[in-house]
């Protein structure tokens, strides 16, 4: 064998193991970015599932106080905890599991409802305004739901187009 053989097989080695090298750096990095990314993506939905359920158990809570057969909720809470925490700055999180502890905690005998009513509604719209502001999140302002189901209604009363009579 002669030395521009030997020479070519070598480097022929090398840049194999270089490009292994480097296409693996690659991979690591394109599939660290998915995971942050599916990360934020848990992390977004669960921040709605909580800020909705929180609307929800200030329902609860207020029709509690008027005939006291309203239950609250924190099944949503319990499924989405590792998410929620997960990347939620401090003081919201503390927020958070405070006013869950106080919702898990209430007894008719301590019916200090408007106190309790005021806190879920303020940490709605504070976790509302953290997914709005950090995570782009859309949530829908209270008269929407009846434009929808209007919108929705109509779509829904024009035929499919397998329903559709050929001329």
């Amino acid at each position: 064998m002669d030395a521009g053989t030997l020479i070519a097989v070598v480097l022929g080695g090398v840049l194999t193991v270089l490009g292994g090298v480097a296409s693996s750096v690659v991979l690591a990095r394109i599939e660290g970015r998915r995971e942050q990314q599916r990360q934020r993506l848990r992390h977004a939905t669960a921040v709605r599932i909580v800020a909705l359920e929180l609307k929800g158990n200030g329902a609860a809570f207020l029709m509690r106080k008027d005939d006291g057969s309203a239950a609250a909720s924190s099944a949503g809470y319990v499924s989405v905890a590792s998410d929620l925490y997960s990347m939620l700055p401090e003081d919201l999180a503390s927020n958070v599991a405070s006013v869950y502890t106080l919702i898990a905690r209430y007894t008719p005998e301590k019916p200090d409802v408007p106190g309790l009513v005021k806190r879920i509604t303020n940490l709605s719209k504070d976790l509302q305004a953290y997914g709005e502001e950090k995570l782009a999140l859309k949530f829908a302002p209270t008269s929407e739901p009846g434009e929808r189901a209007a919108k929705f209604e109509a779509k829904a009363a024009k035929p499919h187009w397998w329903q559709r009579q050929s001329k």
